[in-house]
């Protein structure tokens, strides 16, 4: 009820000053002077309240989004990237798997070329495959899990 309130307020505040605006029309402007401050502290906290309504309303469309799991929010990926190497400027060397086939592929601007397909996938170590960043990362994080 309490972030009801303001967005009561912000919807009926524009309809206030339109009605507002039509009673001024009739009468002289010289007459009445200006009623609203551009930059008053009302004005402020308006704009603030509606940009953060504007942000809240788009961290709710990602969560939305990522519940339907429209976004790639999922660990159970068809084709997965094993690793690769940098064999020129803009050339690379890429070990995917497909299913149960890994391929080696060269990837180079415009253009992606099926090099080899291993007949006897290869074992990939998850702790070797891991940088040594990666690696020291897991290591912090198990050491504040097994703290707390």
């Amino acid at each position: 009820m309490r972030l009801l309130q303001p967005l009561l307020t912000l919807l009926i505040t524009p309809c206030a000053y339109a009605a507002e605006g039509s009673a001024a029309a009739a009468t002289s402007i010289a007459e009445k002077p200006l009623l609203v401050d551009p930059i008053s502290a009302g004005s402020i906290f308006q704009l603030i309240l509606m940009l953060l309504f504007v942000v809240g309303l788009i961290l709710f469309a990602a969560w939305f989004f990522r519940r339907l799991g429209q976004f790639g929010g999922t660990n159970n990926q068809v084709i997965r990237y094993l690793g690769g190497i940098s064999v020129g400027q803009r050339e690379r060397v890429v070990l995917i798997e497909v299913g149960e086939t890994q391929l080696l592929l060269g990837v180079a601007p415009g253009r992606v070329e099926k090099l080899h397909k291993l007949d006897v996938p290869l074992e990939l170590d998850a702790a070797n495959a891991n940088s040594p960043f990666a690696q020291k990362l897991a290591e912090l994080v198990n050491k504040k899990e097994s703290s707390s």
